[in-house]
């Protein structure tokens, strides 16, 4: 099932994640109040406020990804080496006819 959505690209992890501890979600909502009085501090220069807005999600998109990709590669790194040394069990194991 996971390989077909992953094979069809309906496999969207930086949507489908949010985080659940109330600590992010104060955060979030400090964050929104702080740029709600600053959108009506800057009557003229609101504009750059939400490019701000825009490069910061950006920034955060990106590390998102990048976040992703390292724990990705190194879950497969420790599949690797945990196959590679069961390998390396059973192969000594059968040499010497030890039950590991």
């Amino acid at each position: 099932m996971h390989f077909k959505t992953l094979y069809d690209g309906e496999i969207y992890p930086a949507e489908n994640i949010l985080p659940k501890c109330e600590e992010y979600r104060k955060t979030e909502q400090e964050i929104s109040g702080i740029m709600e009085q600053l959108k009506n501090k800057l009557s003229e220069d609101q504009s750059l406020l939400e490019w701000l807005g825009f490069l910061e999600n950006e920034m955060s998109t990106i590390y998102s990804f990048e976040s992703f990709s390292y724990g990705f590669q190194l879950a497969m790194m420790l599949m690797i080496e945990t196959f590679h040394r069961k390998r390396q069990i059973r192969t000594c194991s059968e040499i010497y006819g030890v039950l590991l």
